[in-house]
Parts: structure tokens; C-alpha cells; sequence
């Protein structure tokens, strides 16, 4: 009879042995299946997040200028103009440009307009039809001066011979008389410095005066 209680216990051990371990791998498999469905659920929010960011990618309302790119500020912008017209200048002042490459290259002024979002851009102004730019031709006068071994001299207005006319018309020709009168200042008349100045005569005429000592 004991035997038979024995073998029964036993069979009873195995039977509920075999239900916790059930049991247990269940509980496992379980909460496999919610990290899985936790971490792709993660996943997908990730992906989302970054939907909405591409989809909230600022757009500019307005135009970017002949500058070519934004600037983070005003004053970004106002530098860029100078380094770009100090480069021109250099470039004419060694020789590496002509005059007229100068005029075509380089702008005289530019304007400027910002976006909702606190960037600025602009448009270069460039010397064209409409008027003359007179400080160009100041310019060149002073450097060729220069160049031909002709000293600068603000103070010396005593002493000038009739103005050369400057207008939309002649620019070519009056940055060769120029040229011709600052060449015979040298040569001929023996000057050492000259001094440039221009007044207007009305519309798009200007009469340039190179005084002398």
C-alpha cells in the first residue's frame, strides 16, 4: 500500500512540476512580447518626430538677391559688401583688372531686405544706363596718378585747366582724356601732385576738375 501511496505522490510532483514550468515559460514569452512591442512602438514615435521636422522646415518668404546666399544679420551682410568691393578695388589698384573690367565688376552700393525668419539677403547695384557714377571715375584719375608717379594732394584746388565732361554718353572717352591730360601733366608740364574733384552740372552730366602743383 505504500508503495502504491509513493508512486502516486510522485506522479503528483511531476504533474505540478510540469505546470509551473509551463507556467513559467509563458510568463517569459509574455514579457518578451511587450519589450517588443514597447521598443518598436519607440521606434515608430522616433520616426515621427522626424517626419514633423522635415515637414516644419523654414521657407524663406523672401527672394534671396544677385548676392547669392543669406546672412545671419545686417551687419554680416553690410561686411560681405565691403570685402567684395575692396577685392575690385585691389584688383585695379595692381593692375590686374582694367578700368573697364572695374566699372562691369564692381557694384557701387547695394540693397537689402530681411526675412521673417531674421536672415537678410540683397541685390548688388551695379554702374549701368541710367546714371553716371562719378566716384568712378575720381577713382581711376587718383590711381593712374599714382601709378605714373603723380603725388596726392587734397589741398592743391588753386590750379586746374577746364574740367573734363563726364555724361552717359562719353564714358569711354572720358576716361581716356583723363588718361591724356594726367599724362601730360607728368611729362610735359613737369607737375609732381595733382588733387580730383567733380561737381554736378545737372542730369546725368558731371564736369571733373584735376587740379595740379
Amino acid at each position: 500500500m505504500k508503495k502504491y501511496i509513493s508512486l502516486i505522490m510522485a506522479i503528483i510532483i511531476l504533474l505540478t512540476a510540469g505546470i509551473n514550468t509551463e507556467i513559467i515559460s509563458t510568463a517569459a514569452t509574455a514579457k518578451t512580447t511587450v519589450a517588443a512591442v514597447n521598443q518598436k512602438a519607440n521606434t515608430s514615435s522616433h520616426k515621427n518626430k522626424k517626419k514633423k521636422k522635415k515637414k516644419h522646415k523654414h521657407v524663406h518668404m523672401m527672394p534671396k538677391g544677385n548676392m547669392g546666399k543669406w546672412f545671419k544679420s545686417k551687419k554680416a551682410l553690410k561686411k560681405h559688401v565691403g570685402k567684395v568691393m575692396k577685392k575690385y578695388a585691389r584688383q585695379l589698384d595692381n593692375g590686374e583688372i582694367t578700368w573697364d573690367e572695374y566699372v562691369s565688376s564692381c557694384p557701387y552700393g547695394y540693397e537689402a531686405w530681411a526675412c521673417s525668419c531674421g536672415k537678410w539677403s540683397g541685390n548688388f547695384k551695379y554702374d549701368d544706363v541710367k546714371y553716371i557714377n562719378i566716384k568712378h571715375f575720381i577713382k581711376y584719375a587718383k590711381s593712374y596718378g599714382k601709378e605714373i608717379g603723380l603725388a596726392y594732394d587734397s589741398s592743391a584746388t588753386e590750379c586746374w585747366d577746364n574740367p573734363i565732361t563726364v555724361t552717359l554718353k562719353n564714358k569711354k572717352s572720358a576716361v581716356r582724356d583723363i588718361k591724356s591730360r594726367l599724362d601730360r601733366y607728368k611729362n610735359n608740364e613737369g607737375f609732381e601732385g595733382i588733387c580730383v574733384w567733380a561737381h554736378t552740372d545737372g542730369g546725368d552730366k558731371w564736369l571733373l576738375y584735376i587740379g595740379y602743383y
